[in-house]
């Protein structure tokens, strides 16, 4: 493999892994909200997922995934 197909191997892995825990924080939100109510928890949670979206924003910028 060239290193350029390494870099996107190791880009796209990133890419989902990140969008993973961005689904998993919003879960793990929703169920902490439904049932322990507005704890510190389920705020954290709830930052944590928009970080997480925060980020992959202004990484990906909604730009395709490379192919």
């Amino acid at each position: 493999m060239t290193p350029a197909t390494n870099e996107r191997i190791l880009r796209g892995g990133a890419r989902f892994l990140l969008g993973f825990a961005q689904i998993a924080l919003v879960g793990l939100s929703v169920g902490a909200l439904i049932s322990v109510g507005l704890k510190p928890i389920t705020w954290i949670l709830v930052i944590s997922a928009t970080a997480l979206a925060l980020i992959s924003r202004s990484i990906y910028k909604g730009r395709k995934a490379p192919n």
